[in-house]
């Protein structure tokens, strides 16, 4: 949405949003079990997942900062140990003791 590609990001050709936002078909995407547990019906779960794309996420922040995980402290150092991928450190790096 910010570089201006699409005005709705169902737009974007590329994008799963319309499927998950409109029902169009994409032999691409997969059933996602946690979109399907939404709404019973196909146009409830679409109309909330636009309504999800198009409100603001307080976490979004975050995310732009480039961390792959989002969530409190103690969920983001548990991410780290499960993937054995650290988190990027904001900040200058610490300095090393010698």
């Amino acid at each position: 949405m910010e570089a201006g590609l699409a005005l709705q990001a169902w737009q974007y050709r590329w994008s799963s949003a319309a499927y998950y936002a409109c029902g169009a078909a994409d032999a691409l995407v997969d059933a996602n079990p946690c979109y399907e547990e939404l709404a019973s019906e196909a146009a409830d779960r679409q109309r909330l997942w636009r309504a999800f794309l198009e409100t603001a996420d307080a976490r979004e922040d975050e995310v732009r900062q480039g961390d792959w995980a989002v969530g409190n402290a103690t969920f983001r150092d548990r991410m780290g140990e499960v993937r054995g991928r650290p988190l990027r450190r904001r900040g200058r790096p610490r300095k090393v003791s010698e």
